[in-house]
Order: C-alpha cells, then structure tokens, then sequence
C-alpha cells in the first residue's frame, strides 16, 4: 500500500522555504511563509515531490478513476480528506471513512440522534471533525482510524451552513445568528 508522498523541497515566490519553515504530515502540506502576506496580495508557492503521483492513467472523464464509491454517498455535504482519511457525512446521519490512497472503508458509524439530518459539510482542525446538525447540534468527532464521539454542543437554532474556520475561531451560521467560537483575544 502507498502513502503519502513526501514534499521534498518548497518556495514562495521563488524564494525556498527552510527545511524547519513546512511540514508534510499525513499528506497535509502546511508551509509557513517567510513574512507577513498582505490583504489582498498574492504568493506564488512551488512544491517538490519525490516519489510516484497518485494519478489516474486518464483523466476522469475519459473514464480515468483512482477509485470511487457508486452506492454511497452525500446528497449535500461535501466529503472532507484530512490527515489521510476522507470523511463521508450523508444527509441521514450515516458516517463513513474512507483511505484517501486506495478507497478501503476505515469505518461507518450511524451517528445518533439524527433528528432532521445533516446539510453542512464537516470541517477539521488540531485532529477534531466538527459536524453540524440541522437540528442545531454541533458534533465533535476525533479525527483518526477509529470513531470517537468526543461531545456533542447544543447551539440551540438550525444549523444548515458549513462552518468558517479561520486563526483559531470557528464561525457557526445558524437560522439566525453567527457565533465566534475560539479563545478571545486581547
């Protein structure tokens, strides 16, 4: 079975990043830049793999396929690859994941209750999936090869939007507000 391929080398803006400045864990390249970029500006970032591509020998519409699922699948939210795995919420409550390299089913979980189901699309951050129900459940669900419900949050409104996750706050829209989740900041 292969894995992820290892970034080898990186630039920004034709300048190489050092070695300590990006990490490539689990497939997940994080690059942290040389200086502040700017609202608005733009940085061109170059990356080097060794190793084989994961490619398909065609491409998907000439019938070129890695792997696919036909019988399963999500009416709304989008499925979600993070650390290697790729999560598969359907609107009735039904959770799958998937190895992102070969397609082998990890685990399916029916997550309980399911209530009026699920519209958004997962989300992750610092190993956490966060699941929001339209019944205005927030599930929290350990990222990884096993499923662990770590709690569920009670946001009290309908929740159909996926959630924003930017410098460490999750924003929540709901029917009728927007939360701010995440450590104040002084």
């Amino acid at each position: 079975m292969r894995g992820p391929r290892p970034a080898t080398r990186s630039a920004t803006s034709r300048v190489p990043v050092a070695d300590g400045a990006w990490k490539n864990d689990g497939g997940l390249l994080t690059i942290a830049l040389p200086a502040p970029l700017a609202t608005g500006r733009e940085a061109e970032v170059t990356v080097a793999y060794s190793g084989v591509p994961f490619v398909a020998p065609k491409a998907p519409w000439d019938g070129g396929i890695v792997w696919s699922k036909t019988s399963r699948g999500p009416y709304m939210p989008t499925p979600l690859a993070y650390n290697g795995v790729l999560y598969s919420l359907n609107n009735d409550g039904i959770f799958d994941a998937y190895e992102v390299a070969t397609g082998r089913e990890i685990y399916r979980k029916r997550l309980d209750p399911i209530g009026s189901g699920f519209s958004a699309s997962p989300v992750a951050a610092d190993g956490r999936l966060y699941l929001s129900s339209e019944d205005g459940e927030m599930l929290v669900i350990a990222a990884g090869r096993e499923f662990r419900l770590i709690s569920t949050n009670t946001m009290g409104e309908l929740l159909m939007a996926t959630p924003a996750l930017s410098n460490g706050v999750m924003y929540v829209r709901s029917s009728s507000s927007l939360f701010a989740i995440g450590t104040r900041r002084h």
